[in-house]
């Protein structure tokens, strides 16, 4: 483990001499990831991972008038808006397409099962003596 630390650190030397940043400096160097902070936790809550991408501050309007008439979108709003919509009716033609093929497969096994019977009643019978 130290050995996988030495290396690090000298790389992280390379790195730093490479850029220019003198190695008596103090410069802060974040080690973890870049990912937002607490999106584990925003979406074990049902919210969205990141705060900006769905939600009541984004989705509603910025302003409402006292006389009730609702206020316009803003450019972003009515361009998310179209997106959700075009999503929303990829979705729907897929869910239909995958029905349609689940009710062609469910007659295809219907049809294999009724071939295997006739080929059943159809095949030659022992006499019987009677």
């Amino acid at each position: 483990m130290a050995r996988l630390f030495d290396l690090c650190l000298k790389e992280l030397r390379v790195c730093l001499t490479t850029v220019n940043i003198p190695l008596g400096t103090s410069r802060h160097i974040t080690t973890s990831s870049a990912a937002y902070v607490g999106s584990k936790h925003r979406f074990s809550k049902g919210e969205a991972a990141n705060n900006s991408s769905y939600g009541p501050l984004v989705d509603l309007p910025d302003y409402t008038y006292l006389d009730g008439r609702p206020s316009e979108l803003s450019q972003r709003q009515g361009l998310r808006r179209t997106k959700r919509i075009e999503l929303a009716s990829k979705v729907s033609t897929y869910i239909a397409e995958m029905m349609e093929a689940k009710k062609v497969h469910q007659i295809k096994l219907e049809q294999k099962t009724q071939e295997r019977e006739e080929l059943i009643r159809s095949q030659l019978k022992p006499k019987v003596h009677e």
